[in-house]
């Protein structure tokens, strides 16, 4: 209206309406829909990467528990359930065996990615340029798949092109897995328990309580018991000879350890008998303990012997030869001994678990009598041997009278043969002998340094059982268990057999080349990526099949009879693919 002060509003036409681009809403989807459309083989590096990831994985992994205990958290301990009569108990936590199994399965189904698709490609870059049948194709895609197909790709490829690489890498991932469970393996290993604390009996000072009889004092009834028990003990092993210990892991060592004990020095005096004219009967064994029998340290044991065999003897034979005469003179005084032990529960040569191994001996020309009841030993530092500075050995001096007048009394006596009815154990004055000159005469000691001479093995043995008894005093008494040692539990230690990662490096190796090959001939003109798409077939259109086969059937048998008989190449015209007879 004319003059109207409003302003007229004219709609636009839709076909006038031009839509405006928005550039900032439209550009990032232009950029993904580029990008997506553009094959940058993303899936396929990607799945490199992973691959690789996993591998250095497991090398890192391993190479952090070579040769050492298995982790805490791959040794979760035992679940146990009660059933009916019997407890059961499982594994529980996640062994190293499941984790690099895992890492090795991300690794191989990684790697079958650009193997696969390579493969899958590699079949139109093969049709590219060149006439080929189309059974080859069902070869290829078999290929992509598994083990057997890439048996017949090689086989048909006569290995001449670089999908055979890919095959390679198919037929080599068999045993991918394999290869990575057999990287760790389990051996046991002792490792030092803390929480566990050994103990092996050890004594510095001998005082017992003794007895008397009419003022004559003799040691108690465990050192008797231990003389006698190495006389007749059958035990080769010597079990009786090992002091007190306690070893709940069965696997212990201990330090060299000194400790108080009855040391016997035996020397040969056989070149000091005179021999007489012949020996029919009479004494065939004397021995005598010399010395002083109520304080005087040490004791000398004198012996002399016929060496004949002492059943003969009994049956009174009579030999062709002068008998050898063997005499020894052993010396018996207190002194401390250095002892190296150690337990080891199932020794490889059955012998018994507790051994221990005497390092060091220092006898006591320095005793000195301190007061009326004691003797006293020191001897200058030797940390070496366990010795430290201002460390007193001794014997009680009523305990020690004791223990070597009982040595006295038992190494003292003769056998005596008269006749086949007149054989005589005996002691000087008439005095029946102890056991133990029937004992040495008859017995057959080994286990010592001089198995040859009766006597000297028979006194070594014994001062071995004394001084095993003397060190268990201490335990016997009160319980003490003595010295502390160090204890070791078997712990499973991770061992890795690196060898067995080469088959994986191996295949990755091939799948990354196989890539590299595939992206190149990817690069050639007139190949598109489809890799192991169906669509390129669904839609191509074979040309001039009918003029050259002649068949046209649809069953399976037909189908490979047209593939066989067909060869051509794959083209790309305009939107349409052709495969071209």
């Amino acid at each position: 209206m004319e003059g109207s002060p409003y302003i007229k509003y004219h709609a636009p036409q839709v076909s006038e309406y031009q839509p405006q681009p928005l550039p900032r809403r439209t550009k990032p989807r232009q950029w993904i829909k580029s990008f997506r459309s553009a094959d940058w083989w993303m899936f396929e590096i990607l799945s490199l990467i992973v691959s690789a990831g996993a591998l250095l994985a497991i090398f890192f992994l391993l190479a952090s528990l070579q040769d050492k205990p298995q982790p805490s958290w791959a040794s979760g301990g035992n679940q146990c359930v009660e059933g009916n009569d019997t407890v059961l108990c499982r594994t529980v936590g996640i062994s190293v065996n499941a984790v690099i199994s895992w890492l090795g399965t991300i690794a191989r189904i990684c790697l079958l990615v650009p193997v696969s698709n390579g493969i899958g490609q590699l079949k139109w870059s093969w049709f590219n340029g060149r006439a080929g049948y189309v059974k080859d194709m069902g070869t290829f895609d078999e290929a992509s798949r598994g083990i057997l197909g890439s048996l017949r790709l090689i086989w048909r490829l006569k290995a001449r092109y670089a999908a055979t690489l890919g095959a390679l890498g198919m037929i080599f991932s068999v045993a991918f897995d394999p290869f990575v469970q057999n990287l760790v393996g389990y051996y046991s290993k002792p490792v030092l328990d803390v929480s566990q604390t050994p103990f092996v009996a050890s004594n510095q000072v001998y005082d017992v309580p003794i007895l008397s009889y009419n003022n004559y004092l003799v040691a108690d009834p465990s050192i008797k018991a231990a003389v006698y028990t190495a006389f007749y003990s059958a035990d080769t092993q010597k079990i009786w000879a090992q002091p007190h210990h306690v070893c709940n892991t069965g696997n212990c060592t201990w330090n060299p350890i000194p400790s108080v004990a009855i040391c016997a020095v035996c020397e040969d005096t056989t070149s000091q008998v005179a021999k007489p004219a012949h020996q029919a009967h009479g004494r065939y064994f004397t021995m005598s303990s010399t010395g002083g029998k109520a304080d005087t340290l040490p004791r000398q044991i004198s012996s002399i012997y016929l060496k004949i065999d002492a059943k003969a003897a009994a049956k009174f034979l009579e030999w062709d030869e002068e008998p050898e005469f063997t005499s020894s003179n052993c010396t018996l005084k207190p002194c401390v001994q250095s002892v190296k032990s150690e337990f080891l529960q199932n020794r490889p040569d059955a012998s018994p678990p507790y051994r221990e191994t005497l390092v060091k001996t220092w006898l006591s020309p320095g005793s000195k009598l301190v007061d009326s009841t004691s003797y006293a030993m020191s001897f200058p530092d030797d940390p070496e041997h366990g010795l430290q500075s201002n460390e007193i050995f001794g014997f009680n001096g009523s305990s020690a009278s004791g223990l070597f007048n009982t040595i006295s009394d038992t190494f003292d006596g003769y056998y005596e043969m008269g006749g086949i009815a007149s054989q005589v154990f005996s002691r000087a004055g008439g005095l029946p002998a102890s056991d133990a000159v029937s004992a040495i005469w008859n017995g057959n000691f080994t286990g010592c340094e001089h198995p040859e001479n009766r006597v000297s093995c028979a006194v070594e043995l014994v001062t071995k059982a004394m001084s095993k008894t003397i060190r268990d005093t201490p335990f016997n008494a009160n319980g003490t268990l003595g010295t502390a040692g160090k204890a070791y539990s078997p712990v499973l230690h991770v061992h890795v057999t690196w060898y067995w990662i080469s088959l994986p490096v191996f295949v990755w190796g091939m799948a990354l080349v196989t890539f590299l090959a595939t992206v190149w001939k990817s690069s050639a003109p007139g190949i598109n990526v489809w890799r192991n798409s169906v669509l390129p077939l669904v839609f191509m259109k074979v040309m001039s099949e009918e003029e050259r086969i002649g068949a046209n059937g649809a069953a399976m048998r037909e189908l490979e009879k047209r593939a066989g008989g067909l060869k051509g190449v794959v083209s790309v015209a305009g939107k349409e693919v052709r495969f071209v007879a």
